[in-house]
């Protein structure tokens, strides 16, 4: 009877700590949500306006992860991946662009933050620009050199007769599909 007493306890001692592991991570309020975003571009010396956020349950826990881009400096754009544990934030992903477009998508119908970076070769407009992929692995986003892409140039005419240099992912492999963003302010 003393090891059936033995195992009654530590199931009940299993239980436990799974109900504090439960309870350790939860979803994020609106206002954490926001609070989190503004201290973050504060922080970065970033521009709220061209913010856009997602809310993701990307660890499949049942709480959501808030997932933002922003822009920073001249040029540049930061994202950031974070998890609530506690009522607290936690950095899942801090990664940056030297160009305006970060973006959040979907590649294998798995979660992916997608840094472009340009080599600025000649100048801004011209420059060779690559998109990395840092899709999810369960505990954080890391980069996935195969999947890069080099962004195809293309020129893009409007009414008045200018030209554009315009630079398209379409032939990118994988494939990536968005997933919805609402701009910070809406989050």
């Amino acid at each position: 009877m003393k090891v059936g007493g033995i195992v009654v306890t530590l199931g009940m001692l299993g239980l436990l700590l799974h109900t504090i592991e439960v309870q350790a991570a939860s979803s994020p309020t609106k206002a954490q949500v926001r609070e989190i975003i503004e201290q973050t571009i504060e922080e970065e010396g970033g521009f709220n306006g061209l913010c856009v956020a997602s809310l993701l349950d990307l660890d499949g826990n049942g709480s959501q992860e808030a997932v933002f881009t922003f822009a920073a400096g001249a040029h540049g754009s930061q994202a950031r991946a974070i998890r609530w544990e506690d009522g607290k934030p936690v950095v899942l992903f801090a990664g940056g662009s030297n160009t305006p477009n970060t973006d959040f998508v979907r590649v294998r119908g798995v979660p992916a933050i997608v840094l472009e970076q340009s080599d600025y070769e000649p100048d801004y407009v011209a420059g060779k620009r690559t998109q990395q992929l840092y899709p999810w692995n369960g505990t954080t986003f890391v980069h996935t050199p195969a999947d890069d892409c080099l962004l195809e140039d293309r020129t893009v005419t409007a009414k008045d007769g200018s030209s554009l240099l315009e630079a398209s992912d379409a032939h990118c492999q994988p494939p990536r599909e968005p997933i919805p963003t609402v701009g910070c302010s809406g989050s």
